[in-house]
């Protein structure tokens, strides 16, 4: 009894030295399988090859990214600029009517209507009180400046007509001095000042709210920074 006994304690004493064994062993194998792994990951980040791709890879993501976003940026802008086109646009249709008059010497008394007939009337400009809607000085009095005139008539035929005539102004001494204009938008202003200093005073002007500017091949319409840039470098 006693060695039945002893061989079952030699039995179990043997089966557990070869369970702590065999988890050695394993902790040995996953301990060295850690240690490989980790060399070979370090080994891969060292090497310049693959960081190099990974590199790459992350540059073409963004440049993939960046198109994207520069295109939608484009096209908002393409929206935004045709809407402020037909905004500028709608705004100098409303001004059609409007005449812009420099260089009449102010007083404190006048009626700048009677004003505007008188200079009509000196060139044979035949329109009446009642075709003018309205007429007024720009801006605050200055000393040193006499302020445009601006006045607006109630029939388009009235305004060409003072636009075809405007010229004989000069061989009239009250008014050779006297500048008629149209009453353009700021946007078509700032466009019609830009145009001139870059391409020439004499080669720009405007007709019907509209910016042109006369080339060798014809008249050529600015409706845009770009515009003056084409007619500057055709190439």
């Amino acid at each position: 009894m006693y060695r039945f006994s002893s061989d079952r304690q030699n039995i179990a004493i043997k089966q557990s030295k070869k369970t702590m064994s065999d988890s050695a062993s394993t902790t040995s194998t996953s301990q060295d399988f850690d240690f490989k792994l980790s060399e070979m990951v370090k080994n891969i980040l060292n090497n310049p090859s693959f960081i190099q791709i990974i590199v790459s890879q992350v540059k073409e993501h963004f440049k993939n990214e960046l198109i994207e976003v520069t295109q939608t940026l484009e096209d908002h802008q393409a929206q935004i600029d045709d809407i402020t086109m037909r905004h500028n646009d709608l705004e100098q249709y409303d001004r059609r009517l409007n005449i812009l008059v420099y260089g009449v010497p102010e007083d404190k008394n006048e009626n700048t209507t009677d004003t505007i007939l008188d200079m009509c009337q000196s060139i044979n400009v035949n329109i009446k009180q009642s075709d003018i809607s309205t007429s007024h000085r720009l801006g605050k009095p200055k000393s040193d400046k006499n302020r445009p005139i601006i006045f607006r008539l109630i029939r388009y035929d009235d305004r060409n007509h003072i636009f075809n005539y405007k010229k004989k102004l000069k061989d009239v001494p009250k008014y050779k001095s006297v500048l008629v204009v149209e009453d353009l938008t700021k946007y078509n202003m700032d466009l019609f000042k830009h145009a001139r200093q870059i391409l020439g005073n004499k080669s720009i002007y405007t007709l019907n709210g509209h910016i042109w500017c006369k080339t060798k091949d014809g008249r050529v319409s600015i409706r845009c920074l770009t515009d003056i840039g084409k007619v500057k470098n055709p190439d």
